[in-house]
């Protein structure tokens, strides 16, 4: 199954995103360091990275994203890829809508997802 993250299109409060990623994930975050949160929903652990650390590649400015959102399937069952792809797609539509937080989506760190 591809990886696929969501980055922060502008400069966003890393406090406000974590609040956020708490209400609409209805979760208490497990884990809050400095530069990495993480969550459970379900099966997926989802975290959040302040500031990820990755260089421009592929067409991608990843230079200019404030923060990266992963999802993880922790069961790895097959069948599952609509499931997680699903949760992304939920999460990156509810971020703008509800919090007038923009991301984009990326496949592997290497394209783009529209």
């Amino acid at each position: 199954m591809d990886e696929l993250s969501l980055f922060a299109t502008h400069q966003v409060d890393w406090d406000q995103l974590l609040d956020a990623m708490s209400s609409l994930l209805k979760s208490q975050v497990l884990a809050r360091e400095n530069e990495r949160s993480e969550w459970r929903y379900r099966d997926f652990s989802v975290v959040a990275i302040r500031e990820p650390k990755y260089d421009d590649d592929c067409g991608i400015p990843f230079s200019t994203y404030s923060h990266e959102i992963s999802v993880l399937d922790l069961a790895m069952s097959p069948g599952r890829e609509s499931e997680y792809v699903a949760l992304i797609q939920s999460l990156r539509k509810r971020l703008v809508e509800e919090y007038g937080i923009e991301t984009v989506a990326v496949r592997n760190l290497q394209s783009l997802v529209d």
